[in-house]
């Protein structure tokens, strides 16, 4: 696997691993002077692509395309749709979020794609729910895939934990570059073994390593034993999501990380903010706020690490732009917005794109396509 972080990898083509279309289908990259093809390797815990694997193929297997999309190491990973008789449909998924969720929305989708799409663009709880149908189709088919699944389940949780339990930044960057070390076996009986011999306990204190394996096992075991919904509904991939504090600690936890110094009182008034701004469910956030680094903002606006709600707020700077710095809480104050237009502008000089995300269009959007109900007071729900 090529591991070179600056090569940019041109996609020229896909190839099939099922029959049926509509289909995910697997993107194909070529590298300039060389003959060989490529497809994307994917971090299961960052979704981010981490390196590119050499590819044999048949020409019968490779579908070529004309494209001028390119790729390399930390980029999003690359999609693609196989619809058959029409056009292939191929992008990142802040393009091709939309055109997934039409394609979910449609009932000739066939249940397996409308699974994978959910595991792309859901939120955490359609995901897990994605997964609870993934596990019963793989359990109906063949053992070996089920605990393979197990396995990858229980390899991305065990990632997750460590990395929010790390002590320091250097804890945390010597796991990132050994994560792939870090294995998990699964036992005939269901048992989990966590294979942790290259990290220092001292550098994760509030995590017992004697427990973390049996910790996943439970998590595991709780999804197994959740009651079946029933084949071909599609009940699983249903989510309601209000935007209130609590959803949206959860998209800050992931997005930006967890900051535990953060009360109710701030979730409440970051809610007020959104809700000032337009914003009408928790989805919208997570589209809005999607390529906005709340970090690296940080660090451009104020030269140093900030807090988890002022790091969304310039996640919301930037990928509003002026719009929010003539509809946020403070507007009415000529003094704010010239500093919000202050940091919107240091913003814009570190080459980063901002006003990326109309927020009337896409509320005109899910009003016009359904995906948004209104209910009583502030109160909203979309369906994915």
């Amino acid at each position: 696997m090529t591991t070179n972080r600056d090569q940019f990898y041109l996609c020229i083509g896909y190839t099939d691993y099922t029959n049926s279309t509509p289909s995910l289908s697997e993107p194909v990259f070529s590298l300039a002077g060389s003959q060989d093809l490529f497809v994307q390797e994917i971090d299961e815990a960052t979704n981010l692509i981490v390196g590119f694997r050499k590819e044999l193929l048949q020409d019968s297997e490779l579908h070529l395309i004309t494209s001028s999309l390119r790729a390399k190491i930390d980029d999003q990973p690359v999609y693609c749709i196989n619809f058959g008789s029409k056009p292939s449909m191929m992008g990142k998924i802040a393009n091709l979020r939309p055109h997934f969720q039409s394609l979910f929305s449609e009932e000739s989708t066939p249940e397996g794609l409308k699974i994978q799409l959910a595991e792309i663009i859901g939120s955490p709880s359609s995901i897990r729910k994605s997964k609870i149908a993934f596990d019963r189709i793989l359990s109906q088919q063949n053992t070996d895939s089920t605990k393979a699944y197990h396995r990858s389940v229980a390899r991305v949780s065990l990632w997750r934990r460590l990395s929010v339990a790390a002590v320091n930044l250097e804890a945390r960057t010597h796991f990132t570059r050994i994560r792939g070390r870090l294995d998990v076996t699964i036992g005939e009986n269901g048992s989990i073994s966590v294979h942790l011999d290259d990290l220092d306990p001292n550098d994760f204190p509030t995590i017992d390593f004697s427990l973390i394996g049996k910790e996943i096992e439970s998590e595991i075991g709780a999804i197994e034993e959740l009651p079946d919904q029933g084949a071909g509904s599609g009940e699983y991939l249903e989510e309601i999501t209000q935007l209130d504090p609590a959803s949206l600690k959860k998209i800050l936890d992931s997005s930006v990380g967890i900051d535990r110094r953060i009360s109710t009182g701030s979730y409440r008034s970051a809610i007020r903010l959104l809700q000032k701004l337009g914003f009408v469910t928790s989805e919208q956030v997570i589209r809005a706020t999607e390529g906005h680094n709340g970090l690296q903002l940080g660090h451009i606006v104020f030269g140093n690490r900030q807090g988890q709600i002022t790091k969304f707020e310039l996640m919301l700077l930037s990928a509003l732009g002026e719009y929010y710095v003539d509809n946020n809480t403070w507007s009415y104050s000529l003094y704010y917005k010239e500093i919000l237009r202050s940091r919107l502008k240091k913003i814009q000089a570190a080459n980063i794109k901002t006003g990326t995300f109309d927020l009337g269009a896409d509320s005109a959007r899910l009003r016009g396509e359904g995906y948004a109900e209104e209910r009583t007071g502030s109160q909203q729900m979309d369906l994915l």
